[in-house]
């Protein structure tokens, strides 16, 4: 019901103009799979030139665009690689998509950081976890790239400096930047970033990453309030996949 609302009365009711941050792709995709409702699909199919000017005309490489941020990196590749799951010719957006990897990937800094002008020349770290999460949704079902593993190692090796053991949670940001946000530890994104730490464990058998993705999960739990639909959903959208992650060996 709450997928069918979406879609109808406000994707169908917009002609599909969505931004990328109303873009319920994962929701779409799952729907399409479970009632065999092709409206779904087709819905997908709608976003993907939507996306065009991010995908091309000003690109997803940018760091110093107000219009760029790991957050619309995540959504606009899912868009594609859910298309691509569910078309019946989905050769019509390989090329688009192997190049989308290459421009984000090749936006990561060799510390393993993400940064933005915008920004304070940083990254949210939740919009870090969603991208890490499109990463690793490219790497399962679309092209096992090589370079996914290491990118998404480097990116949460490096996040992990900013996880405060105390609070269970994360910063919110790397350093204060005015009124984006600041330090302060929020638990309730926890899940948007837990996979990163459970899938790399799931890739490389070090339990140094179960470890810490275990310690993400529970603060998510027990620190986390759920009074708002977008705090439920940064709980719940992904965060179920970090159990299949922790028992892959």
């Amino acid at each position: 019901r709450q997928l069918l609302s979406y879609r109808r009365d406000y994707l169908e009711a917009n002609q599909y103009g969505s931004s990328p941050h109303w873009a319920q792709i994962d929701g779409l995709g799952l729907h399409y799979w479970l009632t065999g409702d092709t409206l779904s699909r087709y819905a997908i199919q709608r976003l993907v030139p939507v996306f065009t000017y991010f995908r091309t005309t000003v690109g997803l490489g940018l760091k110093d665009f107000g219009d760029i941020d790991n957050r619309i990196r995540a959504r606009v590749m899912m868009a594609s690689l859910w298309a691509w799951r569910t078309s019946e010719q989905p050769a019509q957006y390989t090329a688009d998509m192997d190049r989308m990897l290459t421009t984000v990937l090749g936006a990561q800094e060799a510390d393993g950081s993400y940064r933005f002008t915008f920004i304070c020349n940083a990254s949210l770290n939740y919009m870090d976890g969603m991208l890490n999460e499109a990463l690793i949704q490219y790497h399962t079902h679309y092209n096992a790239d090589a370079r996914i593993l290491p990118s998404v190692q480097k990116n949460v090796a490096w996040m992990w400096g900013q996880w405060n053991a105390t609070g269970a949670g994360f910063q919110y940001t790397p350093n204060m930047c005015g009124t984006i946000g600041g330090t302060e530890v929020v638990p309730e994104l926890n899940n948007l970033i837990v996979n990163g730490y459970a899938w790399v464990y799931a890739q490389t058998g070090d339990v140094s990453y179960r470890t810490k993705a275990d310690a993400i999960f529970a603060g998510g739990v027990r620190h986390s309030f759920l009074y708002g639909s977008k705090q439920f959903t940064q709980q719940y959208s992904v965060g179920y996949r970090y159990f299949a992650y922790r028992i892959a060996r």
